[in-house]
């Protein structure tokens, strides 16, 4: 019996531990297996913090919770009769000095007739109750991926980005002021593997197929603080999902489960 154990012992971790690589990236299938995201636990020199992620029966995203040293950000994801995002609610709880849970901000979301997203608004909380802050106008291409977005306030424009895409991945973001001066690039590179969120529609807007591993920014302002550290070790389960992404400056380990 002993012997049967330790050759099944021995079967399971060369089966969770292949490593190979590929250019400067080690890669390795290892992780949790699943296909819905459970939990996210970020270390890096300078920080630490975990993104639990909780659904309903549906397995639709129900609620988050980003737990930092001193207290948690909750977002709840509230959804109409055909499981459309309409609003997401932010909490915050801080532990010290005292323990206090507040609502913070309330979000919500527009659509088009083919069910994309159009526009969304945010709200802050205040003493007279929730006063609007900002909102985005998202327009789409006739391929139905999304081409540009404008960001600002009822009265007046912030920023303008576009969007280039290329096999399901934003390849290329340019961001303009509101006059339409270029102020930033920004290209990506990605692996083939999946990309953690892609089970989460409602989690971003521009929801990419698979993982970044290289970026590049052209800065026209002279006043960009961008750091992208590239990965130097990345991991995938069993299903294609990231789940460890090493850099310089730490890791990022994302955990699943099944529905």
């Amino acid at each position: 019996m002993q012997f049967k154990i330790v050759l099944l012992a021995l079967f399971f971790l060369t089966s969770i531990s292949a490593c190979t690589k590929d250019g400067d990236i080690i890669i390795c299938t290892e992780g949790t297996e699943g296909l819905l995201l459970d939990r996210i636990e970020n270390r890096f020199k300078h920080d630490t913090s975990t993104v639990l992620f909780f659904y309903n029966q549906l397995n639709v995203l129900d609620s988050m919770v980003h737990k930092l040293r001193n207290g948690e950000s909750q977002y709840k994801f509230i959804y109409d009769v055909n499981n459309k995002l309409i609003a997401k609610r932010t909490s915050l709880l801080t532990l010290l000095p005292i323990k206090i849970s507040q609502i913070i901000g309330i979000d919500s979301f527009r659509y088009n007739s083919k069910n994309q997203i159009i526009e969304y608004r945010g709200f802050a909380k205040s003493d007279s109750g929730y006063s609007f802050q900002n909102r985005s106008i998202f327009i789409y291409d006739n391929k139905d991926e999304l081409e540009k977005t404008i960001s600002g306030n009822d009265k007046d424009t912030f920023s303008i980005s576009s969007y280039f895409w290329k096999d399901g991945n934003i390849i290329k973001t340019a961001n303009f002021s509101k006059n339409m001066i270029l102020k930033h690039e920004f290209f990506f590179s990605f692996d083939s593997n999946k990309n953690p969120y892609s089970k989460i529609p409602s989690y971003y807007y521009t929801n990419n197929m698979n993982n970044t591993i290289n970026v590049k920014v052209n800065d026209f302002t002279g006043i960009l603080d961008y750091d992208y550290f590239p990965p130097r070790e990345m991991c995938y389960n069993l299903q294609g999902f990231l789940t460890k992404n090493v850099t310089d400056e730490g890791e990022i380990s994302y955990f699943y489960r099944n529905p």
